[in-house]
């Protein structure tokens, strides 16, 4: 045996491996301490400010947005900084503004052709004939006259009215309405007759078409007259009303 040296420690002859202790983690009391788990999100309140207003959910009816357009308030606030204690309420005007309607004249018609139109394309014999005409360049002796369709030379007219409306005008009428419904007495002079009738034409068939014409005197040595525009073709039907049965022959005009 090897003598011991007691001031040399002794050797193992298999050392064995140290023992690691892990040491601990000293804790923050201010620190708060993190989950193994999966955090759950919670919402943090929100603080509140009383003077903000409360904005409503969309569940929740809301008087001011569901108004009417004209009953919806708005806020006008002074712009000299003051500001009032409480909002000023304002009535809204709905928009587009109503504009005020006013009382707008009657078009007159236009000089274009036909210048003359009747009320209707259809009358029973004896039945007013309403006549609207315009006529730019109209002269004081201008009238209107009924004529069957087929006239194209104005001799004398069936019926006929001043166009201004009486013998004795001092001015001219570029444009108005007259009413045939009885036979003007200054009709008296000439082979003119009311009511207008159907009449029988040469070859039998019957003639049922007529039309009113604005006409006018060209010098002394007339007729015929001068045709200055014609309305569209209307028809008259014969009844059993005196005066208004089919006639024999055409009128002698």
């Amino acid at each position: 045996p090897t003598p011991t040296d007691p001031t040399v420690p002794s050797v193992p002859s298999s050392p064995s491996e140290p023992t690691v202790v892990p040491l601990s983690t000293p804790t923050d009391p201010t620190v708060p301490s993190e989950s193994s788990a999966d955090p759950t999100d919670v919402p943090l309140p929100i603080p509140t400010d009383p003077t903000l207003p409360t904005v409503l959910s969309p569940s929740v009816s809301n008087p001011i947005l569901s108004a009417a357009p004209s009953s919806v308030p708005t806020f006008d606030f002074p712009t000299d900084g003051s500001g009032p204690s409480s909002p000023v309420v304002v009535e809204r005007t709905p928009s587009p503004t109503s504009t005020p309607t006013t009382n707008l004249p009657s078009l007159s018609l236009s000089p274009s052709v036909p210048c003359i139109i009747t009320d209707s394309s259809t009358y029973d014999c004896g039945e007013e004939i309403s006549v609207d005409f315009s006529f730019e360049d109209a002269l004081v002796t201008d009238w209107i006259g009924i004529y069957p369709c087929d006239e194209e030379i104005y001799l004398h007219s069936i019926v006929w009215q001043w166009s201004c409306g009486s013998p004795f005008c001092e001015e001219a009428a570029t444009s108005g309405s007259i009413v045939f419904d009885s036979l003007p007495y200054y009709n008296n002079f000439g082979p003119h007759t009311w009511p207008v009738a159907p009449y029988n034409n040469n070859d039998g068939t019957v003639n049922r078409c007529f039309k009113a014409v604005l006409l006018r005197a060209d010098g002394d040595s007339v007729p015929p007259y001068v045709d200055l525009c014609e309305s569209d073709e209307f028809i008259i039907e014969e009844n059993d009303s005196s005066g208004c049965e089919i006639m024999s022959s055409a009128y002698g005009l």
